[in-house]
């Protein structure tokens, strides 16, 4: 059972100029094909897209991030990191449940997000918010195939609370 192990001080909000460098640190030490400089500032122009980082208080460093889109009513989830010294410190789940909440305030019916079969402890970790396997396949994410499980929750309640596992 993965629960979140944070204190009230965390804070999850969208990334602010001084955050870049921090996500694009979470990003070259989470993946093998890292997503530079350029991709991230990209992302923050475009109007569907979304990068919020977590961080221990509200005026620490970012310690993680998720990327989004938001399209009429889904939500594709491109990215969720947290720098590895930070890791099973329920950071991924506060990105995740704020994203969650975002999604039902915004009446989205769909979430989805790939994820590599071998990465066991992220595929908990979205179970555990009732996302579903959906399908299995290759994909070319981060320029690289990759061997994939595409998952997918709707939006709900149910999935908000990740069975009420996860507290914060």
């Amino acid at each position: 059972m993965i629960r979140e192990r944070l204190t009230t001080g965390v804070h999850v909000g969208p990334m602010l100029d001084r955050d870049l460098d921090a996500v694009v640190e979470v990003e070259r030490v989470s993946f093998k094909t890292p997503w530079g400089r350029d991709v991230f500032l990209e992302e923050a122009a475009r109007e569907w897209a979304h990068i919020w980082v977590v961080r221990a208080s509200e005026e620490g460093p970012a310690v993680g991030f998720i990327n989004f889109w938001l399209v009429r009513d889904e939500i594709h989830i491109l990215n969720v990191a947290v720098l590895p010294e930070e890791r099973r410190k329920g950071y991924a789940a506060r990105l995740i449940r704020q994203t969650l909440t975002f999604a039902w305030e915004h009446k989205v019916r769909y979430l989805t997000l790939e994820v590599r079969r071998s990465n066991q402890g992220a595929i908990k970790l979205y179970k555990s918010f009732d996302f579903k396997p959906s399908g299995f396949g290759r994909t070319t994410t981060r320029t690289t195939p990759r061997t994939r499980s595409s998952c997918s929750s709707p939006s709900s309640p149910r999935a908000l609370d990740g069975r009420a596992r996860h507290r914060g």
